[in-house]
């Protein structure tokens, strides 16, 4: 969602599967965190036997589900860019709710939705501030560590050298 989503705008991040949600909203230089458990009954299914599924379950299934949309729903600010994201297809159902109500609304936000595998919070965050392009600054610890420890080996290598010529210029 890099191109069209300004830096200057709140994002959402959301990621979502049918037992929970977990929203990351980027205002003001901040992220603000919130998760949402659903109650959406497990997915069966039948093994073997071709058989299908039954609509007496998968009924009341979509009904949760679809509660559970309106939920997260609910959560989200209207005028944010969406990042929709999650492993399943909870999300393109999202994703359809969103532009449902946006179409009612007339309104005009980036909304983008792609699947993903289950992630941390600061994973949620790193991704959001990439996809807002607000990259957090590097840490060059690792270098720094190194270039001391090759200082450390030359300053000891010069005394060890700085030794030998004593050493010498003694004998």
């Amino acid at each position: 969602m890099n191109a069209g989503v300004a830096v200057d705008r709140s994002s959402t991040l959301v990621w979502i599967d049918s037992r929970e949600a977990c929203i990351v909203r980027w205002k003001d230089g901040h992220e603000q965190v919130e998760r949402l458990e659903s109650d959406v009954p497990v997915h069966r299914r039948t093994t073997g036997g071709g058989r299908i599924a039954q609509p007496s379950v998968e009924g009341p299934r979509l009904e949760h589900l679809a509660r559970f949309i309106e939920r997260v729903i609910d959560k989200l600010p209207a005028d944010d860019d969406l990042v929709i994201i999650g492993p399943g297809t909870v999300r393109e159902h999202l994703l359809n709710r969103v532009e449902e109500l946006d179409g009612h609304r007339k309104a005009s936000r980036n909304v983008a939705c792609r699947p993903a595998r289950p992630m941390t919070v600061p994973q949620l965050v790193a991704l959001l501030r990439h996809e807002i392009g607000d990259e957090p600054p590097r840490k060059a610890v690792k270098r720094r560590r190194r270039v001391a420890r090759r200082l450390s080996r030359q300053a000891e290598e010069k005394e060890f050298s700085e030794l030998i010529a004593e050493a010498e210029e003694s004998s």
